[in-house]
């Protein structure tokens, strides 16, 4: 018999849990041929650390308070070359119709979507050592 899947966890409450669980699931749902898993791909064998030199915390999480955020990553001097194509690709209206084709697939298939919601202000992330 299988094991259920843990509904409980001490250092995290189930929400961590399960948007890393819903993370695998949109994941393993792109297509070995897919804009989407190219350009994941892509982003998660760039180097950490000058990434994580430049992020901070998002303190407004509306439409245009998210395009400000990220182009203080993404638009700035001295990016890599791997980085630049990072950039490159989402200037491509092709790229991101394709790709926003397949996400919507991806939603219609498991019906759901997910949404950015910032944290508490003075919380901090996990991921942020102390």
């Amino acid at each position: 018999m299988d094991k259920p899947m843990s509904t409980t966890n001490v250092m995290y409450d189930g929400d961590e849990i399960r948007q890393i669980q819903m993370l695998l699931v949109l994941l393993s749902h792109l297509p070995p041929d897919s804009m989407l898993r190219e350009i994941f791909e892509h982003a998660m064998a760039l180097p950490h650390d000058p990434w994580a030199a430049r992020v901070t915390p998002v303190t407004d999480t509306s439409f245009y308070g998210l395009k400000t955020w990220l182009e203080s990553l993404w638009a700035r001097d001295g990016l890599s070359a791997d980085e630049q194509r990072l950039v490159d690709w989402q200037r491509s209206g092709k790229n991101i119709e394709i790709a926003v084709r397949e996400l919507k697939a991806i939603q219609q298939l498991t019906g759901f979507k997910f949404g950015i919601v910032a944290l508490n202000p003075g919380q901090q992330s996990p991921m942020v050592s102390q």
